[in-house]
């Protein structure tokens, strides 16, 4: 492999991290450098055998048939006694070539697929998702060997690097998509085992409290153990664990004895991609009653054409200030802000200061840039 093209295919790996849709090209270089008929992604459930994943190349049978059928019945994986972070091995590392020459997996499926050899890339494992690729070679090309291996071995940090950054980026571009940073309510993302993928700013903000709901090591905890498994059963109903996703509620005590939290886990689903080991799966709502919102002027002038005297007044009202507090805080007299109340309520089509109150603290709000 000359250096021209050993950039060139680094070039393309860090491209696809960066664009999903670019890892195809970045397939097909490695591909043409180990001299394969094919190469494969692979996200891969090691515990119930099931993957999901992406192929480029040449075999007779279609990739998805492969992930349909055979995840589950692939000898090789299913004989691999240590799944290994980094690992490049050969099916002949994993167990000898004649036994996988008389099994099942290689007579209906590999030989069919023009499959007669492996080189298999580890690029992540984490609770039991193995996240790697698989290179092939036909009946009529050469075993893997150990220079292959040690050219598996000088891309292998390139792809863990194009994943992990593939993850960043893909888990920013959720967020922003949902808006979950400009939201005011406390949002997070967890994934299909309850871990703390990404939450807004109003949610660190609730965490920094540690008042009934805190994180550790990635895992939400609340205040006792009992309190903990009820929050760990509400979201593994949401991430669908055992059945239907659904979503579900509860309300979390707090040490200190304010009002309690109110919880709304929610299913979350997002495009499929092979180098997120841990898709977000759940979206955590929480509400807390001690909470006062905000809502921006210009949102408020925005939505009932208020001036900006009386989208002030109304923000005063918000925080939970009286009529009193609010002329001293805004210099002018009480009848002056009664008077502005009033034209609030007329362009709100409210009769009360309640009903009023009631609209307001229903509106959705956006943090501020």
């Amino acid at each position: 492999m000359d250096e021209d093209t050993f950039s060139q295919t680094i070039g393309s790996i860090y491209d696809a991290a960066v664009s999903s849709e670019s890892w195809p090209v970045a397939l097909e270089r490695l591909r043409l450098i180990f001299r394969g008929n094919a190469v494969a992604t692979m996200l891969r459930n090691t515990v119930t055998g099931k993957g999901q994943g992406i192929s480029v190349g040449e075999t007779p049978i279609p990739y998805s048939e492969y992930l349909d059928h055979w995840t589950g019945r692939n000898i090789i994986s299913n004989r691999t006694r240590v799944w290994r972070s980094g690992a490049v091995e050969t099916d002949q590392d994993i167990l000898p070539k004649s036994e996988l020459l008389e099994s099942e997996y290689y007579n209906d499926f590999m030989k069919r697929s023009d499959i007669h050899a492996v080189l298999r890339l580890s690029l992540s494992f984490e609770d039991s998702i193995w996240s790697g690729l698989s290179v092939t070679r036909s009946c009529r090309a050469d075993e893997f060997n150990h220079r292959d291996i040690a050219l598996g071995r000088t891309f292998v940090p390139h792809l863990q690097r194009a994943l992990i950054i593939s993850q960043h980026l893909r888990h920013a571009k959720i967020s922003s998509d949902t808006m979950l940073d400009r939201l005011q309510h406390p949002l997070l993302m967890l994934d299909s085992r309850g871990r703390l993928i990404h939450f807004n700013h109003a949610a660190g903000v609730l965490l920094g409290q540690a008042d009934g709901l805190i994180t550790a090591a990635s895992t939400l905890l609340a205040a006792s153990p009992v309190l903990t498994s009820q929050l760990q059963a509400l979201l593994a109903r949401a991430a669908g664990a055992g059945g239907q996703p659904v979503a579900c509620a509860m309300r979390l005590p707090r040490p200190s004895g304010k009002p309690d939290l109110s919880l709304l886990a929610m299913p979350l689903r997002v495009e499929f991609e092979w180098l997120l080991p841990r898709q977000p799966s759940v979206l955590l709502c929480i509400t807390d009653p001690d909470a006062i919102p905000t809502v921006p002027a210009n949102q408020l002038a925005q939505l009932f054409g208020l001036t900006g005297a009386e989208a002030s007044i109304a923000i005063e009202l918000l925080a939970g200030r009286d009529v009193s507090e609010i002329a001293e805080r805004q210099r002018c007299s009480v009848n002056t802000v009664r008077v502005h109340l009033a034209r609030l309520m007329v362009k709100t089509d409210t009769n009360r200061q309640s009903q009023l109150m009631r609209l307001l603290m229903s509106l959705p709000t956006l943090r501020a840039n």
